[in-house]
């Protein structure tokens, strides 16, 4: 419905980031290059001023965890997609070269397995994906950054058909609701 809430700290954090990598991404797009890590830092406090959760950034550079966009066209790709009459519009953070549809997140804690199978999220994203495309994505998934700086998760499934069409069915009983 458009209506903004009050975000904690915790969001904007994520957000910090997220805004870090979205601006990473697209440079590569554009020149095959990354901001520099000094550069990184500055984009991050553009969102989140303070000193603490730099090093959120600092991980990130350690790990070299860049993902590397399929095109600038999908970074932030916006999509919509047909549940059963039910109109769906979302953003997908990135979709790499090697056909995998990801969103960044920040977490306390590691995600697991389940929260990846159960995912109506990325079953929805590989339905964009497969309207765009006509075929299924490689896979989809999380990156994690977690939040004790410990490091940086990559977590992926596959989709079907059949998970993507009953993720559109939810969307659907969700409307009729």
């Amino acid at each position: 419905d458009g209506i903004k809430g009050q975000r904690n700290d915790f969001f904007k954090i994520g957000e910090a980031v997220h805004y870090v990598l979205e601006k990473n991404a697209n440079l590569y797009a554009k020149t095959g290059q990354r901001y520099e890590y000094k550069d990184s830092i500055k984009l991050f406090k553009e969102k989140w001023p303070e000193d603490s959760y730099t090093p959120l950034v600092t991980e990130y550079y350690k790990k070299f965890a860049w993902l590397m966009p399929l095109s600038e066209k999908y970074i932030e790709w916006r999509f919509e997609l047909d549940c059963y009459g039910v109109k769906l519009t979302g953003v997908v953070d990135i979709i790499t070269q090697d056909e995998i549809v990801v969103d960044y997140k920040t977490s306390k804690k590691p995600y697991s397995s389940l929260d990846l199978t159960d995912s109506l999220q990325l079953s929805l994203y590989a339905g964009a994906f497969q309207k765009e495309f006509n075929r299924l994505p490689k896979r989809v998934g999380y990156q994690v950054i977690l939040k004790d700086y410990s490091g940086i998760q990559e977590i992926y499934d596959k989709r079907t058909n059949i998970q993507i069409e009953q993720a559109k069915y939810k969307v659907k009983k969700c409307e009729e609701e």
